[in-house]
């Protein structure tokens, strides 16, 4: 179980695009949030923007502490991460890129995002 954990962890921390911000793409600091239900990491400005919806199933932000997640949370974000929703946004919704992220979480790709990844 343990060697299971430490091997999503490196996954997850193997993954650069995860050391910057989903949202701004700010990469001065390894991002301090995450949106767990969105599998992605990102910096305090913007999870505060997420903190702001209304609904948890929209964007569920935590503390960025891996070492306190749970096994589901670490395979959750070994299998999501910012770059495969950036793929999934650039392949199949490529207009959304445009969105504000107060209006990209809400939408129906998104939300079908969220049950394929969960």
């Amino acid at each position: 179980m343990e060697q299971d954990r430490k091997d999503l962890l490196d996954i997850i921390l193997n993954d650069s695009s995860n050391s910057k911000c989903f949202d701004c793409k700010s990469s001065n600091s390894f991002p301090k949030y995450i949106s767990i239900n969105n599998g992605i990491f990102l910096c305090e400005k913007c999870a505060r923007v997420h903190l702001e919806f209304a609904n948890k199933s929209i964007s569920n932000i935590i503390k960025n502490h891996l070492n306190n997640l749970n096994i589901i949370q670490l395979k959750l974000l070994s299998n999501a991460g910012n770059a495969k929703l950036h793929e999934f946004i650039d392949l199949n919704y490529p207009k959304l890129n445009y969105l504000t992220p107060q209006l990209l979480y809400k939408t129906n790709a998104l939300e079908y995002y969220r049950k394929y990844v969960y």
